[in-house]
């Protein structure tokens, strides 16, 4: 064999040696960064909404600055920062609101096991099934209840006491995202002329992943609202129908969770069904929860990937996961931040040569081409 040819095959083993430690040292690298990301939410969560925010809110600000004279300019900066005042504190003041109410209405685990006996006592009352069925239903149901009832008054009243507390840590946060934001806009041509000046030979490529960023997260912001107010109204509306309770905190909670892919939908579907159980009857929370499911189904599987796959190319799969991922690196944040933070990584990268592959692999399209006529559509 030629000395080329043992070169060559020294080389390719050579690779394929050191391969599993290049991927054990970027998993290694990768928990590494999402550590640091957790031990430094408190500065970067509310950096990360401010880019995010300055990136939406750059054409308005514009668009505003562009019919007023020169001297009154600075009123285009104050009208934005009244509009995220108003959106961000509603938006806080809403998640505060439906804890609140949901404390205040909130069993005891000693109540819900009381009531539960009430429905059993009813089940076993009934001749339409044999002692043996009754019996393992009975069993069945009193041990979901005691561990739903557990849940609930353990970890969910946890959490709801924490977003109730945490009404003035929340509203200093949504001013120190407004001022971050102003401070973006106002600095943005500066900056823009500094990545001019340090990189000019791929200035242009930034100036168009950040571009295609904006507009789909633009994009993505306004069909969740729409999406939001139609599932709010639908859920609203059947809700009526059976006299629940606390109306305005299902139709609140049902917009707000909108924001959280997958599990947000299953959470303002459940809480509705479970408070419907306690204070009316089994048969009526069952033809709640039917309702709100096929709801669900129809905006979730119908109505929403019609509209919101037109707008993202994100694969579910890949959106879920960053669902776990951010919730567990931010929490409640994470959570809502999952999405646009997953689409502005995937559109960046596909601006990137080298971060293109996996562009591709977050997204929901079988190659480059068809990826990029989708950001940019």
């Amino acid at each position: 064999m030629s000395e080329t040819g043992r070169s060559i095959r020294t080389r390719v083993r050579d690779l394929g040696q050191g391969q599993p430690v290049r991927w054990l040292l970027g998993i290694v690298a990768l928990i590494l960064v999402g550590w640091a990301f957790h031990a430094l939410a408190a500065v970067i969560v509310p950096l990360v909404f401010a880019i995010m925010l300055a990136l939406i809110l750059a054409p308005l600000d514009s668009a505003i600055s562009a019919r007023l004279p020169s001297k009154v300019s600075w009123l285009s900066r104050l009208a934005i920062m009244m509009l995220l005042v108003l959106v961000l504190a509603s938006f806080v003041m809403g998640l505060v609101y439906c804890a609140d109410q949901l404390l205040a209405q909130l069993p005891s685990v000693d109540r819900m096991r009381s009531i539960l006996e009430t429905r059993l006592e009813g089940l076993t009352d009934s001749d339409s099934m044999s002692h043996g069925t009754r019996a393992i239903v009975v069993d069945v149901l009193q041990r979901s209840t005691d561990a739903l009832s557990g849940w609930l008054v353990g970890a969910g009243g946890t959490l709801l006491q924490q977003i109730a507390g945490a009404t003035g840590t929340l509203l200093a946060a949504t001013i120190l995202v407004v001022f971050l934001v102003l401070l973006i806009i106002d600095e943005a041509s500066l900056w823009t002329s500094k990545t001019d000046s340090l990189w000019s030979d791929v200035a242009p490529q930034m100036q168009e992943a950040l571009q295609a960023t904006a507009s789909k997260l633009r994009s993505w912001l306004v069909v969740r609202t729409g999406i939001g107010v139609l599932s709010a109204a639908a859920y609203l509306g059947w809700l009526i129908l059976f006299d629940v309770g606390l109306l305005a905190v299902w139709a609140v909670l049902t917009f707000l969770l909108v924001f959280i892919p997958n599990i947000g939908s299953v959470i303002s579907g459940v809480l509705p069904t479970i408070y419907a159980f306690f204070t009316k009857d089994f048969v009526t929370a069952l033809w709640i929860a039917a309702g709100l499911f096929a709801i669900e189904q129809i905006i979730g599987n119908w109505i929403d990937p019609r509209i919101q796959g037109r707008q993202i190319a994100v694969s579910p799969v890949v959106i879920f996961v960053s669902l776990l991922l951010w919730g567990w690196i931010w929490g409640i944040a994470g959570a809502f931040l999952a999405t646009p933070v997953t689409v502005a990584i995937m559109v960046i990268c596909a601006h990137i040569p080298a971060a293109r592959p996996l562009a591709l692999l977050l997204s929901d399209q079988s190659n480059l081409s068809a990826l990029d006529k989708k950001i940019a559509s």
